[in-house]
């Protein structure tokens, strides 16, 4: 279990090819995209509402995003 910082949580979605970054607000964390991510992918990360990282491991923030990743893909299934 890995210590959170929000460079090693970026270096860790950006190892699980991720296009997500985390991002520092006031009293929260939230999760913005890349210029390649899929359009609106950031909108299926909920925010992480705490005054520090602490709380979680980087593991725990990578399978937060995820999950995001996974319920934006399930939403946006193409049918052909």
């Amino acid at each position: 279990m890995t210590t959170a910082t929000i460079n090693r949580i970026n270096a860790a979605l950006k190892a699980e090819n991720l296009p997500i970054y985390i991002c520092k607000g006031d009293c929260y964390f939230w999760f913005g995209a890349e210029a390649d991510a899929p359009a609106n992918i950031e909108d299926f990360i909920g925010s992480i509402y705490s005054n520090h990282l602490r709380d979680l491991t980087v593991e725990e923030y990578v399978a937060h995003v995820k999950q995001g990743v996974a319920d934006f893909e399930r939403e946006n299934v193409v049918y052909l």
